[in-house]
């Protein structure tokens, strides 16, 4: 007599070992390796809907977040990814859906000053390296020349016109082309520096959010994702950084290399691991 076993629920273990992780009184961070196919959707929304159940007695972590006035946040690679979420979480008010530029720009908007501090440095080191680049040419007739001639000129100009810009604007969608625009890549930059080197950046992320939980993670920008990942060191214990993604699956080349190479994720994070391929199974 021949059985057979409904490998549909062959990884029911892994949502039961990120569950485990989701105890807000002592919250344990975890990489969760899973695979096109293997149902990563569904093991982040099972994640989310523990969080945010109000069904199960047993289950404190809705009403722990409601009393301190916490939320979850997640964050998705596209907005494709971000409304799905958002729908099959029911458009919960205890759970903020962002795209990375968005959640970055959430976590330093409100910091004009030490956005303006910091574009000035940057400006400066910046036109520094250039015409010290400029000056070891031996060529001042080629095309690469006038161009960096132009960078610096149109540097200078923003860095001078830093002082009359009363409030920094930025749309994770927009062009972001006026004067007084972050562009995609300064908003990285600067979240990155920001929740690196500044506590009270640090202190508004855990505070406000005691669980991130990054999808698609292998396509993260590395010093954003490094910069997390200190948040997280920093705070353990108290603060859950769950990084979901499949490192064979990068699409982007500014995501961090070493995601998934053996050292990487800290000895202290759960390493739940699926299995299943629901779109190609074997018969």
């Amino acid at each position: 007599m021949i059985e057979y076993v409904d490998d549909n629920n062959i990884d029911d273990v892994v949502d039961v070992e990120i569950r485990s992780c989701l105890d807000l009184s002592k919250p344990q961070s975890f990489f969760l390796f899973a695979g096109a196919g293997s149902g990563k959707t569904r093991s982040l929304v099972k994640a989310i809907d523990h969080l945010r159940s109000a069904d199960d007695p047993l289950n404190q972590n809705r009403r722990w977040l409601q009393v301190r006035g916490k939320r979850v946040a997640i964050i998705t690679f596209t907005n494709a990814a971000r409304d799905e979420i958002v729908e099959r979480t029911k458009q919960d008010p205890l759970v903020v859906v962002h795209t990375i530029h968005s959640f970055s720009w959430l976590l330093i908007r409100e910091h004009q000053a030490d956005i303006r501090a910091w574009l000035k440095e940057d400006l400066k080191k910046s036109i520094s390296e250039m015409v010290e680049a400029q000056a070891g040419r031996k060529r001042t007739d080629t095309k690469i020349y006038a161009d960096t001639e132009r960078s610096i000129s149109s540097k200078k100009v923003r860095l001078d016109a830093l002082a009359d810009i009363s409030e920094f604007v930025y749309s994770p969608t927009g062009e972001n082309s006026s004067k007084d625009s972050l562009n995609h890549g300064e908003v990285l930059k600067i979240v990155s520096s920001f929740l690196s080197e500044k506590p009270t950046i640090q202190r508004i992320l855990v505070d406000g959010f005691p669980v991130l939980l990054i999808d698609e993670s292998q396509d993260t920008n590395r010093h954003l994702l490094e910069a997390f990942m200190k948040v997280e060191c920093t705070y353990r214990g108290s603060f859950c950084l769950g990084l979901l993604g499949d490192t064979m699956q990068r699409i982007y080349a500014d995501g961090h290399p070493d995601l998934g190479k053996l050292g990487f994720v800290p000895k202290s994070w759960a390493k739940p691991t699926k299995k299943m391929n629901h779109r190609s199974r074997s018969r």
